[in-house]
């Protein structure tokens, strides 16, 4: 009778195991499309300022470029690279407020997963959960 009772007891609890490693777990995967954050970079207050000084030096830039790479000089090319530089690690503070946002909007809405930038990375062929609105509204909301 008692080995009876092990013999049950330990299938059922096998039984329990396998289905736990069998179901496969659904992941909910939230999506931040950076390409309408930078068009909509305007709107958030922290960052018109910046918006706005960015398309300026770079439509100055651009009109002191000549029409063709053959004719760059080296002074072009460093006003290109010193461009680059000053905007790249403004770029950086931008890109942490997008982490931060997505961070809160996958706590809100319970993500597992948060894909920043997919066109760069295409890894969701289909499916998961729009949230760039979320962050663009979460960007707003910062000082």
């Amino acid at each position: 009778m008692k080995k009876t009772f092990i013999l049950i007891f330990t299938i059922a609890i096998i039984a329990l195991l396998f289905q736990g490693c069998m179901s496969p777990k659904l992941y909910q995967i939230g999506i931040v499309d950076t390409d309408r954050v930078l068009q909509e970079i305007g709107t958030v207050p922290k960052y018109q300022k910046y918006n706005e000084e960015y398309v300026k030096e770079r439509n100055e830039l651009a009109s002191k470029l000549p029409k063709t790479q053959q004719e760059l000089t080296e002074q072009h090319k460093k006003e290109i690279i010193e461009f680059r530089q000053k905007w790249s690690g403004k770029n950086l503070e931008l890109k942490a407020d997008i982490i931060k946002a997505g961070e809160a909007v996958k706590g809100t809405k319970k993500l597992d997963i948060i894909i920043v930038n997919p066109s760069m990375m295409p890894i969701v062929e289909y499916g998961g959960i729009d949230v760039t609105s979320e962050v663009i509204q979460g960007l707003k909301a910062m000082k």
